[in-house]
């Protein structure tokens, strides 16, 4: 067998890399800093496009696959009556930022 055919995939010259590393360099591409008052400034998309030459689909996806969104029922205020239809899904990260728990 050649040595090229017991390379891994992604080893081997002209392939595409694996989704996986694709994943962990769009992941990585973003850069932040910090602004005077505290807050965090994370690069934009637009950004990362213009800076590594490509977007950063992958990442975009694992980001979108986590987001915690309330249900429909919820937002039309017919879910939780105590909430009804003024829904903030900040609401519970403001509380806790303000008692230092983030």
């Amino acid at each position: 067998m050649p040595a090229q055919a017991r390379r891994p995939r992604a080893q081997r010259p002209g392939s595409r890399p694996r989704r996986e590393a694709v994943l962990l360099a769009d992941l990585c591409a973003f850069t932040w800093r910090l602004q005077g008052n505290g807050l965090i400034r994370v690069e934009s998309r637009d950004e990362v496009i213009k800076r590594i030459g490509r977007s950063p689909d992958y990442a975009s996806a694992a980001l979108l696959a986590l987001i915690d969104t309330p249900k429909s029922g919820t937002l039309l205020g017919l879910g939780d009556k105590k909430r009804g239809g003024d829904y903030d899904p900040l609401e519970q990260m403001d509380r806790e930022m303000g008692q230092g728990r983030l």
